[in-house]
């Protein structure tokens, strides 16, 4: 959040910021409200119904192709259902607290990015934000979600260089997570078009002199 509160005296950004907080919280809750106790999460649809038995098998060795490496992949999937499966949560509930995670934080992503640039009103950055929670991606396969919410912060961190010119440790360990959380999946393309957004941008900021290469270094 750079520079999110410059005034601490003043409470204006933090109310907006709270305002803010509760439409995305809202529009986040509105698109799913209507599968509290059913499957229906759109796309794909991999759900573990037994959480604890595909846990044991996300990660295996096969003997008989001479002990190669296979997983399932999913392992942040399956544990994110089997933490809440020990939380006596049903799977209905589970899949609900899923889905609304996905799209607020999503949405809370676009938002602080959008702000990064954004010198006036910070309720601007609803438009984007909201507008991204509704668009075509809820259609898309639901258990790629996570890595939709980790590109949207991987790019804020991004332009929160840009914006800073710098690096620190907390936000070493956000792009390490994030990271971590889309390198679980099979599918390479978050990896990839975030990789080509971050060389990208990092060329042009270069091209246009709003970084050095110091500030890469």
């Amino acid at each position: 959040m750079i520079n999110y509160f410059k005034n601490t005296d003043d409470v204006r950004p933090l109310l907006t910021f709270i305002l803010a907080f509760l439409v995305i919280a809202i529009a986040a809750l509105l698109p799913i409200i209507n599968s509290l106790h059913t499957l229906k999460i759109g796309g794909d649809v991999i759900l573990p119904l037994i959480p604890h038995f595909a846990l044991r098998n996300a990660f295996d060795w096969v003997d008989y192709i001479n002990g190669s490496y296979y997983s399932t992949d999913y392992f942040i999937w399956i544990s994110f259902f089997y933490v809440l499966e020990k939380a006596s949560f049903t799977i209905y509930q589970s899949a609900f607290i899923f889905q609304f995670l996905i799209y607020f934080l999503s949405g809370i992503g676009m938002y602080m990015l959008f702000n990064l640039f954004n010198a006036k009103n910070k309720l601007w950055g609803l438009i984007p934000a909201v507008a991204f929670i509704y668009s075509p991606h809820r259609y898309d396969h639901m258990v790629f979600f996570y890595a939709t919410a980790s590109s949207i912060w991987l790019i804020y961190f991004l332009m929160k260089f840009i914006r800073t010119k710098s690096f620190v440790l907390t936000d070493v360990v956000w792009i390490s997570l994030l990271i971590g959380l889309m390198g679980n999946l099979p599918n390479p393309k978050y990896h990839f078009l975030v990789f080509l957004i971050y060389l990208l941008v990092v060329v042009l900021a270069l091209y246009l002199r709003v970084i050095s290469w110091r500030n890469i270094a």
